[in-house]
């Protein structure tokens, strides 16, 4: 993770694993199957994850809980959220 972005130019192995999560997004899509995504998400993986326009679900939630001990509830929560929108900012 790189200042809250996963640093896809700088790992090969990410890159790849993107690259698959993308392919099967599309092809989930294109056989009418909703696409969810999650367990083990945190902020800078959702925001990635959220680029992808086929995702309609993120199961964020361990992160959520997990964040607001240190955070708290609502600052965890407006960090996810902005995140994601973030992402879908990017997904066009």
């Amino acid at each position: 993770v790189l200042h809250g972005e996963l640093a896809l130019g700088e790992n090969a192995r990410a890159e790849h694993e993107f690259a698959r999560l993308k392919a099967a997004a599309a092809l989930a899509f294109d056989r009418a199957i909703e696409c969810h995504a999650g367990h083990g998400l945190d902020d800078a993986t959702a925001r990635l994850i959220s680029t992808l326009p086929q995702e309609v679900e993120l199961n964020i939630g361990h992160f959520l809980v997990a964040e607001a001990i240190f955070v708290g509830l609502e600052a965890a929560i407006k960090k996810m959220r902005a995140a994601m929108d973030a992402g879908r900012a990017r997904a066009g």
